[in-house]
Order: C-alpha cells, then structure tokens, then sequence
C-alpha cells in the first residue's frame, strides 16, 4: 500500500506537494509547539464540577432542611437522609450510603451529632481502603435543634473540606477552593425568609 501511495505521489503536481508540505508544517507546529503548552498547563480535572451540599436550621421555624448539588445525575438517594423525628444527614465523596440511614438511627436515639459522626467512622470497616478509603469520604449530621457536626476526611478529592455557621454546615469536595462551602454559609446566614 505504502507504494501505490507513493505512486500516487509522484503523478501529482507541485501545488499538491505544497499543500500537503503545508499541512506537515501545521501537525509539527500542533505537535511540538501547542501541545507542549497546554499540557504544561497541567492535566485537565477528572470532572467538571464537585460536590457541595449544606445542612441548614431555622432558628425562627424550627425547621430543618438539606440541599445538594453533583454532577451524578438523581443523586438525592444517596446523599441527603432526613427523619422529621430525628435529624438530617449527608453523605458524599467516596460514599458509603450506609452512613445515612445509621446516622438517622442514631439520632432517634438521641445521640449527639458529634458522637454519631465518631462512631459510624469508627465502625466502618473500610473494606476498600486502597482506592475506596473512608478517609476520602465527608459526612455531616444535624439534629432538630440545629446542632450539628461534619467531618472531611484527608483523602477526599481536592479541593475538598467543610465549612460551619451558626445555623448551618456546608461540605463540598472536587471544588474550585474554599472559597465555595464559605459562601454557601455567608449565603445561609444573612438571606431572611422562610427555610425553603
């Protein structure tokens, strides 16, 4: 094959071996000039977007109320769990969606939203820890009376940490900085209103 190409070649006239000098010219620039650079830019995110959600009370209502943005399509299942008897919870990044349910069960049992957090991770086995780890999850429990506690583990993917206020906790993990789950609080704190 490579000879009928060549063949091919030879019949053709000079514009054709310039236009085609030309496009040689513009793959090598491509290769060795612009790909360089973008790579030297750093590897491109995993994922467009992270994970971020908040807890959050009404000290005017008594109520509470949870929301959750992820780039994982009807992620509400697995992340936020709610009983109007006990408390919220979230759970993200390297999920376990037991975390939830146990949380819910704790606090029905009246258990602190700190020692829920400390027990659950505690017991969690951490069956995968290689590339599962219960280090890389976040895990946050409020109670109904707006008492809360989070927890960002230091493998959760960067940037990746939690953020309390007086009537609320935002988490978040493959965020832009800190700067997000800052202003989620700074955001819930000041807006008046009705919680949803």
């Amino acid at each position: 094959m490579l000879e009928v190409g060549r063949k091919k070649l030879e019949g053709r006239s000079e514009e054709g071996r310039a236009g085609k000098c030309v496009l040689l010219a513009a793959v090598l620039f491509a290769l060795f000039v612009v790909m360089p650079r973008a790579m030297a830019q750093g590897p491109a995110p995993l994922w467009d977007t992270g994970t971020f959600s908040i807890l959050g009370y009404d000290p005017d209502t008594g109520e509470v109320g949870a929301a959750v943005q992820l780039r994982v399509f009807s992620v509400g299942n697995g992340v936020l769990w709610a009983d109007a008897a006990a408390g919220i919870a979230a759970t993200q990044a390297i999920v376990d969606v037991g975390y939830g349910p146990q949380a819910l069960d704790l606090r029905g049992r009246r258990v602190a939203p700190d020692a829920i957090i400390k027990r659950i991770l505690d017991q969690d086995p951490d069956p995968l820890p290689e590339n599962w780890s219960k280090q890389g999850r976040q895990f946050a429990v409020m109670n109904l009376n707006g008492e809360y506690a989070a927890y960002t583990g230091p493998k959760a993917t960067e940037w990746a940490g939690n953020k309390g206020g007086k009537f609320c906790t935002a988490q978040g993990n493959i965020l832009a900085g800190p700067a997000v789950v800052d202003n989620m609080v700074a955001n819930f704190e000041k807006t008046k209103g009705h919680l949803s």
